[in-house]
């Protein structure tokens, strides 16, 4: 070739085949690496589309679930806990990402008290509370409105308490609103939680409202129950949604749109592949992985009033794992290629050169053979030239082919395999070497018996083609997928072949990718939802899981073969139409419908469809369409509507009967509503007169609505209804047709009936009717119950309205009493049993201004009642009606003036003769002049009450003031008479100590007959020894005797006491008798009276008796005279001697003194002690005074333990009584003086402060055993200073035994009890004498070491 000549170009040309080559290979390699680069978008982009629309389908499945919760309460009056639980159990919330399902109560600041008190199934009666920022709960405050959780489900869940008031969180406070005012499900904002169990959720609240009641509230504002409340996490429905699909590397993150950017909070889903994004992956040069941009995309979500959206970002697996290695390996073939072939040009321009020097060398030599070389030659030439296009034919093929070549002499049985073949098994430049039967035992052994046997029959010609797919070993010790295809070569004219040429094609990552869909495909199989894939042109399914299989029965070959109008049954053509062309056109991205389709076997199943249509650029448009069945739900619902239906019937029953007058049109009404709310066929009630065996039709509806013909009257104990009657109870059936019961079968099945329900009507045990149904379809269980309790309410209705009939007639009978009535000058009207006025006469109409028109009808509280009648009167009225009883009452009743006036009200209730209430007769009497007169009468009292009140309080101060001064003259005079004095000095002393204790006597009557002019004295009951009580008073009269020539005595029961015992130590203790009573009134009354005798009496002698003039088991009535032989009194002044103010004459009162109280004194005592007194005497002669007594007898363990404390009292007394230290707080200086003497005459040395500070002071720095209390001190008074130091020894814990003897000048009725009270231990009024102050003492501590006895004997 002349080209060929020039030396130049011989290496030229090579050097530009490479060139080419390499341009060649690189931009193929980007071409390639382009589409794979799009071909990974787009798949990314189905991939997460298909991800959003299945979340967007699970987050559907928990709404429904609040609007079943939500047609739960709409369809209810009320639902109690159990229900609640009961119904949200059976929806299994948690399946669907629920971690609780509350009911939350629409409670306002008037309910409060009562939500909280209230106890019942649906009221639980739960204190509201409030949850503080750091969770804690509180009692909540006060404000208009409350959201308390009533019930929760499950119970145990831990994050909402039972009354928890959830509107007072801000973050729900809009969502609460939003949802009463749109009355839709609202979902509030997206909280984000560390806690594991509740990483990401959103309230779901659905407002639930009280159904309107009659038409006229069509117009009015819905009045909200509550809200039906689930705490739903997000992520979880975002897990359970993607949970299905298989991973796919890519990282999802779920937020609300309209949170702000920088802290509203996300979930974030991780994939399940290895995490690395892909601006973590670098480049690798011209040969390497380039970086990729980030793949993402946003899907939009709108549920519950909010907007979510789903990010998908794809990590840098997703792509790795996806992309395809070809580009670089067809980068790596191209580039060696191209150097092969300039290799191999430049081998020929060198062998060309090569053969030209040799042709010249040998040219002398060839000469003579010239012609024969040059045709050689040209031959030789020729067949070069046709070798070298063969020969780049080949390799050209060889290097630009991705499969492996292999070529076997069948002569030889030597295999060559071309470098991609080698390549593909991992062979490099070792190769594998020619044997072909070393070849045949790369193949796998599972499969290498069925690549010989068809090598076999394709050469000897059996098989028009070898093609087999199989497994071959690579050199790493692993199968490689291949496509094998050979054919053979023969010889010209030879039709044996001796070569076979053939082709390996890499299956490897096909079969990867047939993995991949067989694993995709078996998800969808597992899914409880069926998924249908369309051919939009065709209109057939060209894909269905085993899901859609199993819902309706054929086989996925038969789904296969049909298309959407063959199976659902639901849609009308025009609107799957309407639906397809919308979703083609982009209107709406996905469309959800509830549909029913129809199973192979003809059942029809209700489902709910989720309608998608998908295009993709690479792929053929699709629509996907996810099928749930909704039986399970459409069965709730179905219930639900049952419920309702039969809540209808009973209230137009109800209605119906409650506002009909007549018995036929009230239950006419009855029937038809039956007809009309059970879809029955006929409904009738027939009726029993009483006394009567005939059954009388009284309504019929549906099929007859005539009431005559054969079934008009049925004797009981006759016929299907006669014999219900009879039996009196129910008979059901839903074979009516086959049921020997009814005696006209060929009837019902003529009208094809097959359901009967018979009730008898029953009041009182008597069947006074039967109600019989007839229906064309089988009665439910609940539906049969409802029957009951509407057959129940039927019977009542006929009871009443014959009581009814019964009642006019008995009208007629009152008619003609009301002529009696109207002549009488009292006011009288009748009213009916329900309380209604049906009469008056004209004394009424007279008495209340009213017309008998005006009133006729009405209640007497509609119009008689005003504002100041006594509400608690008119309910005790109210209560003796209800109860049917007699009462008779004053009330404060109004003319129809407006004017008020007192009447005098008796209502009788009248019965008929089977003890029914039928009327009530009333009369009124106008007591109002009667009601002014008492009233001034209780003004009257009330003044004299306050005037004598006032008395008595001045009383008691001038007592106190006067005590005072007076304790300390009498007490400084016993002082000054126990000094060293001369008999005048004496005589003065003792004149000042008579008029003292005159003085003393005077204000203590004088108090006593305040008290007992008041009404308050009191009788104290305390056990007491009669014996020891005589001897004390008779012991303490000598000194009143002074130098008078009288002898004094006394005798119990006839047992005289002679004078030589009046020490008091000769009494036995055999004759002691032991009362419970008042001993200090008894003594008083004693006193009195033998003061009197002893006044009167200048010689002579007194005698004392004491004897029981009556005696039972407990009680006894003791007789007391005193017997005198003094001056006597007339005749005519006894009845002035018990008279207050008043002696028999008012000389007495100038020569014996006295205040003339005494005796009237004591008459109160004794009438006190329900018992009298009186005088017997005789002028000159003397007086027997006497009076009787009634007191309890004391039983013999008293009187036996206060044995026991009188001889345990001494000696612990007496050890007391050795150290003791005695505290006196008094304000008075003269009063410190007098009782600090005594105390040191007895040999007690005290203490004096002047208030209760300074008492409390003195305790802190050392102990007392007594502390003697004045009441009334200046800083601190004596009860505020007792309580604390009794509270001070509680605190402590310690009983320091402090006695606290309280010495007062209040000396008026309750001092000795509010002393007592305030914790002190005795009481001594002012003025005292030594004597009295010295037993206190003692008394006290013997107290105390009686008390302690008794601790160490219960020890």
């Amino acid at each position: 070739m002349p080209i060929l000549q020039n030396r130049s170009i011989k290496w030229y040309l090579p050097l530009l085949l490479l060139i080419a080559g390499v341009i060649g290979s690189i931009y193929l390699h980007h071409l390639m690496r382009s589409l794979d680069q799009n071909a990974i978008e787009q798949g990314f982009r189905r991939s997460a589309q298909e991800r959003v629309a299945v979340f967007e389908s699970e987050f559907a499945r928990p709404i429904d679930l609040i609007r079943a919760v939500h047609s739960l309460y709409s369809s209810s009056q009320s639902v109690d806990e159990r229900e609640f639980v009961s119904f949200v159990n059976q929806m299994k919330p948690h399946n669907v990402g629920f971690d609780a399902i509350t009911w939350v109560s629409y409670v306002d600041d008037s309910q409060r008290s009562d939500y909280e008190r209230e106890e019942s199934p649906t009221k639980p009666g739960r204190p509201i509370v409030q949850r503080d920022e750091a969770g804690h709960l509180h009692p909540a405050s006060r404000r208009p409105q409350y959201f308390p959780v009533t019930y929760k489900y499950p119970a145990n869940n831990p994050r909402v308490e039972l009354g928890e008031d959830l509107y007072f969180d801000p973050r729900f406070q809009d969502t609460f609103e939003i949802a009463k005012a749109s009355k839709h499900i609202t979902a509030s904002p997206a909280l984000a939680s560390n806690d594991q169990a509740a990483r990401f959720h959103v309230l779901l609240v659905s407002p639930v409202f009280h159904a309107l009641q009659d038409d006229s509230e069509a117009t009015a504002p819905h009045q909200l129950k509550g809200f039906v409340v689930g705490r739903l996490r997000l992520d979880q429905v975002l897990e359970n949604a993607l949970e299905p699909l298989a991973p796919a590397g890519i990282k999802i993150q779920l937020f609300e749109n309209t949170a702000p950017y920088d802290t509203r909070p996300a979930y974030h889903h991780h994939s399940r592949i290895a995490e690395q994004t892909l601006g973590e992956i670098g480049s690798t040069g011209l040969l390497g992985m380039e970086p990729a941009a980030t793949l993402h995309y946003d899907g939009y979500i709108q549920q519950a009033g909010r907007t979510w959206t789903l990010h998908c970002t794809a990590n840098a697996d997703y792509v790795a794992v996806r992309r395809d290695s070809t580009p670089r390996t067809m980068l790596f073939i191209g580039l060696l290629t191209s150097a092969i072939l300039s290799v191999f040009v430049a081998y020929l321009f060198l062998r060309t050169e090569l053969v030209s020097r040799l042709v010249v060398g040998r040219t002398a030599d060839l000469n003579q053979a010239k012609l024969k070389v040059e045709e050689q030659l040209a031959k030789q030439e020729a067949l070069e030239k046709e070798l070298h296009v063969s020969r780049e034919q080949f390799n050209v093929l060889m290097l630009g082919c991705n499969d492996g070549i292999f070529e076997w002499d069948l002569e030889t049985n030597k295999v060559f395999f071309s470098p991609r073949f080698l390549d593909m098994l991992g062979y490099k430049d070792e190769g594998i070497g020619d044997d072909a039967d070393a070849a045949i035992q790369l193949v796998h052994p599972d499969e290498r018996h069925q690549v010989s046997s068809k090598l076999e029959q394709y050469i000897r010609g059996e098989l028009d083609k070898f093609e087999v797919e199989c497994r071959i070993l690579h050199k790493d010790n692993h199968y490689v997928h291949v496509l094998s295809r050979a054919f053979t070569v023969c010889r010209d004219g030879d039709s044996r072949p001796h070569r076979l040429v053939g082709s390996h094609v890499d299956l490897t990552e096909w079969k990867q990718h047939e993995i991949e869909l067989n694993q995709f495909k078996t998800t969808l199989d597992q899914t409880h939802d069926s998924v249908f894939m369309l051919n939009p042109d065709t209109r057939t399914f060209y894909y269905v899981n085993q899901g859609a299989t199993k819902l309706l029965g054929y086989s996925a070959e038969e789904l296969c073969q049909l298309g959407p109008r063959d199976i659902d049954v639901g849609m009308s053509a025009d609107d799957l139409q309407r639906m397809i062309v919308s979703l083609k056109s982009g209107e709406t991205t996905m469309q959800r419908v509830e549909t029913v389709v129809r199973r192979k076997d003809g059942r029809d199943v209700p489902v709910d469809l989720f309608v998608q249509y998908i295009a993709p650029s690479d792929e053929p448009p699709r629509f996907v369409t996810i099928v749930r069945d909704i039986s399970e739900r459409k069965q709730n619902e179905a219930v639900l509507a049952e419920r309702n239906r039969l809540a209808l019937l009973t209230a137009d029953v109800g209605v119906a009967l409650s506002r009909a007058d007549d018995l036929q049109i009230g239950l006419q009404e009855c029937c038809q509503s039956m007809i009309d709310r059970l879809q029955v066929s006929l409904a009738r009630i027939w009726t029993i007169d009483p006394g009567q065996s005939v059954l009388e039709l009284q309504a019929s509806a549906g099929l007859y609505m005539h009431r005559d013909g054969d079934h008009s009257q049925i004797p009981v104990g006759e016929g299907c209804v006669g014999r219900l009657a009879e039996r009196a109870r129910p008979f059901l059936t839903n074979e009516l047709q086959n049921d020997p019961e009814l005696e006209d079968q060929h009837w019902a099945q003529s009208h094809h009936l097959v359901a009967f329900a018979g009730y008898p009507l029953i009041v009182s045990d008597h069947v006074i009717g039967v109600l019989a149904l007839f229906g064309p379809q089988p009665l439910k269980v609940n539906t049969l119950e409802s029957l009951a309790s509407i057959a129940d309410t039927v019977a009542v209705f006929v009871e009443r309205k014959r009581a009814e009939d019964e009642l006019q007639q008995s009208h007629q009978l009152i008619s003609k009493l009301s002529l009696v009535a109207s002549k009488t000058q009292h006011a009288v009207f009748i009213m009916d049993a329900q309380c209604r006025i049906e009469w008056v006469n004209e004394a009424f109409t007279q008495m209340s201004q009213y017309d008998a028109s005006e009133v006729v009808g009405r209640r007497p509280a509609d119009f008689l009642i005003g504002p100041e009648t006594d509400p608690d009167t008119i309910r005790t009225i109210r209560s003796k009606i209800e109860s049917r009883e007699s009462i008779a009452v004053e009330v404060y009743n109004y003319k129809k003036s407006g004017e008020g006036h007192w009447i005098d009200l008796k209502i009788d209730p009248v019965f008929d003769d089977h003890g029914d209430l039928c009327n009530f007769i009333a009369t009124q009497i106008d007591i109002t002049q009667r009601r002014e007169n008492q009233q001034a009468l209780v003004a009257a009292k009330v003044e004299a009450e306050r005037a004598s009140s006032a008395k008595s309080e001045f009383l008691a101060s001038m007592s106190h003031e006067l005590r005072t001064p007076l304790n300390g003259v009498i007490g400084m005079t016993e002082l000054l008479a126990d000094s060293p004095l001369d008999d005048r000095q004496r005589r003065f002393v003792s004149a000042c100590q008579s008029s003292g204790k005159a003085l003393l006597e005077l204000i203590s009557d004088v108090l006593d007959f305040s008290k007992i002019e008041a009404g308050c004295m009191e009788l104290e009951h305390h056990s007491f020894d009669l014996h020891q009580l005589l001897d004390d008073v008779v012991l303490s009269m000598p000194p009143r005797l002074g130098d008078k020539n009288v002898a004094l005595k006394y005798s119990v029961d006839g047992h005289s006491v002679d004078g030589h015992c009046l020490d008091g130590e000769c009494v036995n203790d055999a004759h002691s008798l032991r009362l419970v009573g008042d001993s200090h009134r008894l003594r008083q009354v004693l006193v009195n009276l033998l003061s009197n005798a002893i006044k009167f009496t200048d010689q002579g002698e007194i005698n004392l008796q004491a004897e029981r003039q009556k005696q039972s088991e407990h009680d006894v009535t003791l007789l007391f005279s005193i017997t005198d032989t003094g001056i006597g009194i007339p005749a005519t002044r006894l009845d002035r001697l018990f008279q207050s103010f008043s002696q028999v004459d008012s000389s007495i009162n100038r020569k014996y003194g006295g205040s003339g109280l005494g005796l009237s004194i004591c008459k109160a005592i004794v009438e006190k002690m329900d018992g009298e007194i009186g005088v017997e005497s005789r002028e000159g002669a003397g007086s027997r005074f006497w009076f009787t007594a009634k007191f309890r007898l004391c039983n013999a363990e008293v009187s036996n333990a206060s044995q026991v404390d009188s001889k345990v009292s001494k000696p612990s007394m007496e050890k007391r009584l050795a150290g003791t230290r005695i505290l006196l707080a008094e304000d008075n200086k003269i009063n410190q003086l007098f009782t600090r003497e005594m105390l040191s005459r007895f040999g007690w040395n005290c203490d004096v402060v002047e208030n209760g500070m300074e008492v409390l002071e003195a305790l802190e720095q050392r102990p007392y055993d007594i502390v003697l209390m004045d009441c009334q001190m200046p800083t601190m008074d004596g009860f505020v200073t007792t309580k604390q130091i009794r509270e001070k020894e509680a605190k402590d814990g310690t009983d320091s035994g402090i006695v606290i003897v309280a010495l007062t000048a209040n000396a008026i009725q309750g001092d000795r009890e509010r002393c007592l009270n305030a914790g002190m231990d005795d009481y001594l009024a002012k003025p005292f004498e030594p004597t009295q102050l010295k037993s206190t003492i003692e008394k006290c501590f013997a107290e105390v070491a009686r008390r302690s006895v008794c601790e160490h004997a219960g020890k």
